[in-house]
């Protein structure tokens, strides 16, 4: 009885061991894909209004 009640909390442990490392690399993948975003959505600012930048800078 012992024996299985053991097995079970080391079988739930690596449950929750598991779970918290998938959350962890959603958590960073969103991070990376955000960055990602920003930086093509400034690209394509700078491509299709590139007055937008000089007047930013000149600001």
């Amino acid at each position: 009885m012992v024996m299985m009640k053991k097995k079970i909390m080391v079988l739930s442990l690596v449950l929750l061991f598991i779970i918290s490392l998938s959350h962890m690399e959603g958590v960073e993948s969103q991070g990376v894909n955000s960055r990602l975003y920003l930086r093509c959505d400034r690209k394509c600012q700078i491509k299709c209004n590139p007055g937008l930048e000089v007047e930013a800078h000149l600001r």
